[in-house]
């Protein structure tokens, strides 16, 4: 429990990481960037665009109880996601990311809920071999793994233009220069030096993966077989094999990936090419470097064209900051 002078910042920065930095409403300023590591005065990025400072943004918990009147607004299933890490820390079973891909998938295979029986078992295998390949890559000091899956697959490219949307001025990238390199993104840049930069940002703020979970309250993984885009929104909830117990895989709010890569084909084009589309949706707990705890989303697409699965989105979803990346 924090000090109640403090309550007022920490709910500030709360309602933040749910809404994605939607207060960001300035472009970012022009010139030279000094190194990531010597940051520029945060006052000059920070205080000008979000209600509270780089530091507090950094170590923020969505723990509602900071604000008792606030808490108890809440729903108690709301009051429950809101603190869901203490559950999956009791709950939760983890394996180190030292271990080798084939260990995880073995550790994973009982989890894999297709009612259906849409995918045969290798396929349901080349599934999750390849989360276990992004989980492991996202374990490294350095982006050499996570180059080497997305340049090894076809069906997926490296984005050319990282720019934010001019619709909304901001990205997920653009928070994370501000918030945690202090200092503007430079969307003119080379997406290489984009990409080692945010992998070191990552390193040192300890938002690289430890350990993945495993058994029935580590990981849940779902097939289905879709006819539309929208579907892939409701994470099969309301599909054959949904958990009973559905809050304790979800907290009050999820955060976008800071986005480098993108398929070749969007769901809609597949599914209008060849009606419906395969996926398996995966929700992991994960463990970060420093004993946090988030909620790493997942969601693969077999493509028709290739046969090969592909990484259509991740997320994150935690009671803690908790950056991702695609």
């Amino acid at each position: 429990m924090r000090s109640s002078n403090n309550r007022g910042l920490f709910i500030l920065a709360a309602t933040v990481l749910f809404v994605a930095a939607a207060l960001a409403v300035m472009l970012l300023r022009e010139g030279d960037a000094p190194s990531m590591m010597s940051p520029v005065d945060s006052r000059t990025i920070a205080d000008s665009k979000y209600p509270f400072t780089p530091e507090e943004f950094r170590s923020a918990r969505n723990e509602y109880v900071a604000d008792e009147a606030y808490f108890s607004r809440l729903t108690d299933e709301q009051r429950r996601r809101a603190v869901i890490d203490e559950e999956w820390r009791a709950q939760a079973e983890f394996l180190p990311l030292t271990v080798p891909v084939e260990t995880i998938v073995d550790r994973w295979r009982p989890l894999l809920r297709d009612e259906r029986d849409v995918l045969t078992n290798a396929e349901e295998d080349r599934a999750l071999r390849l989360i276990a390949e992004h989980a492991r890559a996202r374990a490294q000091n350095n982006p050499s793994d996570f180059r080497s899956l997305i340049e090894r697959d076809p069906a997926v490219d490296w984005l050319d233009d990282l720019a934010p949307d001019p619709r909304h001025g901001w990205s997920q990238l653009t928070v994370f220069y501000d918030l945690f390199l202090e200092r503007p993104f430079d969307a003119e840049a080379p997406p290489e030096r984009i990409l080692d930069e945010v992998w070191e940002g990552l390193r040192h703020y300890d938002h690289l993966y430890e350990a993945v979970g495993v058994g029935d309250r580590g990981a849940l993984f779902i097939a289905r077989r879709i006819r539309a885009e929208s579907l892939l929104n409701t994470w099969g909830k309301n599909e054959p094999g949904a958990p009973e117990d559905w809050a304790y895989w979800t907290t009050l709010g999820s955060r976008a990936p800071m986005k480098f890569t993108q398929t070749d084909d969007s769901v809609e084009s597949m599914i209008e090419q060849h009606e419906s589309v395969l996926v398996v949706q995966a929700r992991i707990i994960v463990r970060l470097r420093d004993d946090r705890l988030g909620l790493w989303l997942v969601d693969l697409l077999l493509d028709p064209a290739s046969d090969r699965w592909v990484v259509e989105r991740t997320s994150a979803s935690a009671t803690a900051t908790m950056m991702t990346l695609q």
